[in-house]
């Protein structure tokens, strides 16, 4: 494994909580879990949600974030 090559650890939240839900989670994430420099941590919240994760995350760079398709199929 390369030095510059990190973990991920990804977790898609289908359609699951909503912008309110979503502070309160990463507030609490945050509190629960310190920063880490040898993975990489990606949320993949509803895309109503996304925003609310970006700022309630902003104190914490190494939490990432990305966005996800949102169909029926």
């Amino acid at each position: 494994m390369r030095n510059d090559v990190r973990p991920m650890f990804a977790a898609n939240w289908k359609m699951h909580l909503g912008p309110a839900e979503t502070r309160s989670f990463v507030q609490r994430f945050a509190a629960l879990h310190p920063p880490r420099e040898d993975a990489r941590l990606v949320f993949f919240p509803p895309y109503l949600s996304v925003g609310a994760f970006v700022e309630s995350a902003r104190s914490r760079p190494d939490l990432e974030s990305g966005v996800q398709d949102v169909h029926q199929d």
